[in-house]
């Protein structure tokens, strides 16, 4: 059983190797470096009970530096001001779009504001997002230098008070981290659409893909065909490009966050996602055996300290080669923090993925 456990970490540790060496591989992207491109962007941007988060929205939007662009809301059956809110807060703006979904969920409010867009290039964000005011800048001249068909930007937790929000925003940025670096080896598997650009083209193309019986997972659905179909794929390492989102409040709100995000798992057919999710899975669930068995044996102990040391030491050197990028201090202690949590965190959720699986049932 130790030999399993410690091919086990082998299997895992070749994705922080695989991750670090993308992340180096990927320059970083300054626009100054590039004319304005004349490309019309349209943004697309579906709200859900967002009516506390829409000025906030429409005011970081109208600051963008680049033109030309629209922007598309489109509203999904909310419950509260949100549709009105929209309309009057872009009454007089020309590049707003104010729409209602005709079918509930998320997907479907996306596939029809991308019908609407005029724009040959799409981005996707959120509406409880914070944008900077040359985001649509740098994807459109970070567009026309690549032509790549789709485009992962960064997203970025916000700082948070507690020790809660610090691990959040870690394990955020080691998501962010692993999808760049798998993007800079050249086997893209993460991705969010809270920053995303893509063609329309290359979009219209993957819809039969897309799974639209399923709630949640436009994104990585989009890119899993994009990639399969051979479309160019790239990540965009600049600041002026990163959004940042916040925090989930409490652990209960947290986890099932992270159970939506695992629910459609099943659904995949990448090998590269399958082998990521698989190994994190699988090391997860040696760390917390080992660690039951040490009670009971000290060569199980030595084995759960060599595995948790080792495993921590590649993590820790991910979130070092990109604590500059997000800013993160004292990346090495908060690896550790977050290794020790990690393995219980990752068993919780899949085990409610597998016991109680119709309990994601929104894509928002």
């Amino acid at each position: 059983m130790l030999i399993i456990c410690f091919l086990l970490l082998i299997s895992y540790l070749i994705l922080p190797v695989i991750f670090i060496t993308g992340w180096n591989k990927v320059p970083n992207f300054h626009t100054e470096d590039f004319l304005q491109p004349d490309i019309k962007i349209s943004v697309i941007i579906p709200l859900h009970n967002e009516e506390k988060n829409v000025k906030t929205l429409i005011q970081q939007l109208i600051k963008q530096t680049h033109q030309p662009f629209e922007i598309i809301l489109i509203d999904d059956h909310s419950t509260d001001s949100t549709y009105n809110k929209l309309l009057e807060l872009t009454t007089g703006e020309p590049v707003f779009k104010v729409l209602s979904s005709l079918e509930k969920g998320k997907k479907s409010a996306l596939k029809q504001a991308v019908y609407e867009a005029t724009g040959a290039f799409i981005i996707t964000t959120d509406a409880d997002v914070e944008l900077p005011s040359e985001w649509i800048q740098n994807f459109a001249a970070f567009y026309s230098e690549t032509k790549s068909d789709l485009i992962i930007g960064s997203v970025e937790m916000k700082e948070g008070t507690t020790f809660f929000d610090a691990m959040q925003r870690i394990e955020f940025v080691s998501l962010v981290a692993s999808g760049a670096g798998a993007c800079g080896a050249g086997m893209p598997v993460l991705c969010n659409g809270a920053n995303l650009g893509f063609t329309k083209k290359a979009w219209l193309e993957s819809q039969e893909h897309l799974r639209f019986d399923i709630p949640s997972g436009d994104d990585i659905f989009l890119l899993s065909s994009v990639k399969k179909r051979g479309g160019k794929i790239s990540f965009l390492k600049s600041r002026n490009a990163l959004v940042k989102t916040f925090p989930a409040t409490d652990i209960r709100h947290f986890i099932r966050q992270r159970q939506r995000w695992g629910g459609k798992s099943t659904a995949y057919t990448d090998f590269h996602l399958i082998y990521t999710a698989l190994s994190i899975l699988l090391i997860s669930i040696t760390e917390i055996y080992l660690l039951i068995c040490s009670f009971f044996s000290v060569h199980y102990l030595i084995a759960f300290l060599t595995i948790f040391l080792v495993k921590y030491v590649f993590d820790a050197s991910l979130i070092q080669t990109v604590s500059h990028f997000f800013e993160i201090k004292k990346p090495w202690i908060q690896s550790f923090y977050l290794s020790t949590i990690y393995p219980f965190y990752i068993v919780i959720v899949a085990l409610k993925i597998i016991i109680k699986p119709g309990r994601v049932k929104t894509g928002w």
